[in-house]
């Protein structure tokens, strides 16, 4: 449903383009008029105007200061401007007012039905552009959610060794899982093995630490670096440090994080 608001100071010429040209032809279901600026944005605030005629001189406040004000508060109008006066700082100041386009009175039937025929499928161009990005933006949000998921079983497959990984086949698999990975660069592997815990816990417990083994692991061993933390089939915690601009963590570096990342699983995870 499309509906049109028409603004005209002058009583006759409004009655005119409201009585006198098939709106139905230009896609057009309600049709609201108004004299002034004033009744206008009363109709605004309302009613849901897709498009707006509106003429640019009127007394007191002109159609361009009725533009502004719709700018602010229902930006998605399209609004057509009419004026008598075939003067081009009218049409240069309707362009940065961002009109969809102006028309010189008296404007014949047929030329307002174009204009707005023009304008309603400009709108339902809009509305499927809109309707793909949403449809775009939920899938997209539904691939970051399960990303991590995506990845993980990337490298649990490629870690289990069930295929040769060339470098052919690695770049096949990272853009199959929508993995971030560059076939060139050098990873560091770390491999964490829980050897006993200090005290009693059933398997539920134990995943839920071993969760938290892990999550504390990147935080710790990754820290603000690219890489992964995953479980092997084997349930082995595996930290993967990725290549960054040519540098991977040296051996010092990293058995220094490790050290301090099995003394906080003695003290929090009641585990070595």
């Amino acid at each position: 449903m499309r509906n049109l608001l028409i603004v005209d100071d002058e009583v006759y010429a409004l009655q005119a383009m409201v009585e006198g040209v098939d709106w139905q032809a230009a896609g057009i279901d309600q049709v609201y008029s108004a004299g002034d600026a004033e009744e206008a944005r009363k109709i605004l605030k309302a009613n849901a105007i897709d498009i707006m005629i509106c003429d640019i001189e009127m007394p007191g406040e002109t159609g361009l200061d009725l533009q502004s004000w719709v700018l602010k508060h229902d930006p998605g109008i399209m609004t057509i401007f009419l004026t008598g006066h075939a003067l081009f700082d009218y049409a240069q100041t309707a362009i940065k007012l961002n009109s969809f386009d102006y028309v010189l009175k008296p404007a014949p039937a047929d030329q307002l039905i174009k204009v707005v025929t023009q304008a309603v499928e400009k709108i339902k161009d809009g509305e499927q552009r809109t309707r793909t990005n949403e449809v775009y933006e939920t899938v997209y949000k539904r691939w970051k959610t399960h990303k991590p998921l995506l990845t993980e079983r990337f490298w649990k497959d490629a870690i289990s060794q069930r295929i040769t990984l060339t470098e052919q086949r690695l770049q096949e698999l990272a853009e199959l899982y929508g993995a971030e990975i560059d076939p060139h660069a050098r990873v560091l592997p770390i491999v964490i093995s829980v050897e006993e815990w200090v005290r009693d816990f059933d398997l539920r417990d134990e995943e839920v630490l071993e969760y938290a083994l892990r999550n504390a692991a990147k935080e710790m061993l990754l820290g603000d670096k690219p890489g992964e933390v995953f479980q092997d089939q084997s349930g082995l915690n595996i930290v993967l440090a990725y290549e960054q601009d040519g540098i991977i963590p040296s051996a010092s570096e990293v058995a220094q994080r490790c050290q301090g990342y099995i003394q906080e699983c003695g003290t929090y995870f009641y585990c070595r």
